[in-house]
């Protein structure tokens, strides 16, 4: 008799925690269900790199997001390996700035790819760190719609 009445309790137990839930209504809400709009604010904080590595093939939707997103380009991360295919892979129009902390890497991106140059051509800020004299000048010479961009140097030895 003590079975029945633990099963009756257990019943009866169980069928106010489901009312307790309905009544609660439990949502979950997973990262790909938010709106574009929030998205887009989200991927203000990668860079251009790190939001392709991460998103890039996720669905169709993500995808199709990453073809209208505004984005800040940090050379460094970008293996050299990777760094042609992949800027050639952006839209010149999504990338807002770029920043460059390694001269070799800097020297590569100006000097070694015109198709790749070009793809920066209507960043609005440039940042580049341990640089000389003769690429900033060799910089504007080859982008000359450079010349409303905010730029930012840290001249190599100063």
């Amino acid at each position: 008799m003590s079975n029945q009445l633990e099963s009756s309790d257990w019943s009866s137990s169980d069928k106010k925690l489901s009312a307790n839930l309905e009544k609660k209504m439990i949502t979950i809400t997973i990262f790909e269900d938010l709106s574009n709009e929030l998205l887009f604010n989200i991927f203000e904080y990668f860079d251009a790199y790190q939001l392709h590595s991460t998103f890039r093939q996720l669905n169709n939707r993500f995808n199709s997001l990453l073809t209208k997103v505004r984005v800040h380009f940090d050379l460094d991360p970008i293996p050299l390996n990777e760094f042609f295919s992949f800027v050639l892979s952006l839209n010149h129009h999504q990338i807002l700035s770029f920043t460059s902390r390694k001269l070799e890497k800097t020297r590569s991106w100006l000097f070694d790819n015109d198709d790749v140059l070009q793809q920066f051509s209507k960043i609005s800020a440039l940042t580049l760190f341990d640089v000389t004299y003769g690429i900033i000048n060799r910089l504007h010479e080859r982008l000359p719609s450079l010349k409303s961009t905010l730029i930012y140097v840290n001249v190599a030895g100063m």
